[in-house]
């Protein structure tokens, strides 16, 4: 995978578009200094994207993927390595999917910085290869092909693997729960707090990395 490819990177199961990642800030990023992560020694920074787009770059490394511990289909749990990529630090809103000038099947659309949600695969991967025109990129996704396969060499966006995702919503973490299962209150929207409704992004705490809302909000 090209280091410096972007890589929009999405939590897309027929219900939401929650994060965007990248393989690594291009040329024409801006990012402030970088910071190591205490526990899991990984350099990670936040990029702006040529659309203005807030990111974090995440230095990649070794994790274990899974849980032996949880349900079955969480296991095995295994060793994963991952190379160095960007992912958005907020989940997509309904104002930066205007942007792609495409359909928005979201129910609760009451604030433009709400997240996107009722999507589906196809939604989501439209979304990302409109992004990528947007800013001057190759799409990723093969319109014109059966199930729009990915083209990996490109440097536009695209979604997550389950295990780019998995890495970055552990930020470092082995627990179950990274953020803590007493903190969920304060760094999730879910079931016993978000009122039947989604709420606006980056209201709850960020995990280690600096990303928000890894968990529930769609």
């Amino acid at each position: 995978m090209n280091y410096w490819q972007h890589i929009f990177v999405g939590l897309c199961g027929g219900m939401g578009l929650l994060a965007l990642v990248g393989c690594g800030p291009s040329t024409s990023n801006e990012q402030t200094s970088g910071s190591t992560n205490a526990s899991s020694g990984m350099m990670s920074f936040p990029v702006k994207t040529a659309s203005g787009i807030e990111m974090i770059f995440l230095g990649g490394g070794t994790f274990t993927m899974g849980n032996d511990q949880e349900s079955s289909d969480e296991g095995p749990a295994h060793k994963v390595t991952l190379s160095p990529f960007l992912i958005d630090q907020y989940e997509v809103t309904h104002e930066q999917f205007a942007k792609v000038q495409i359909p928005n099947p979201s129910h609760w659309q009451d604030d433009p910085r709400k997240p996107v949600e009722q999507l589906r695969w196809r939604d989501a991967k439209l979304y990302c290869n409109e992004r990528s025109l947007l800013e001057g990129l190759t799409p990723c996704y093969d319109e014109a092909k059966e199930g729009w396969p990915c083209n990996y060499e490109a440097n536009g966006y695209r979604l997550p693997s389950e295990a780019e995702w998995e890495f970055a919503a552990r930020a470092g973490s082995k627990d179950g729960y990274p953020v803590g299962k007493r903190a969920l209150n304060q760094s999730a929207w879910f079931g016993d707090n978000a009122g039947k409704q989604t709420h606006v992004v980056g209201t709850r705490r960020p995990n280690d990395w600096g990303i928000h809302d890894m968990y529930g909000n769609v």
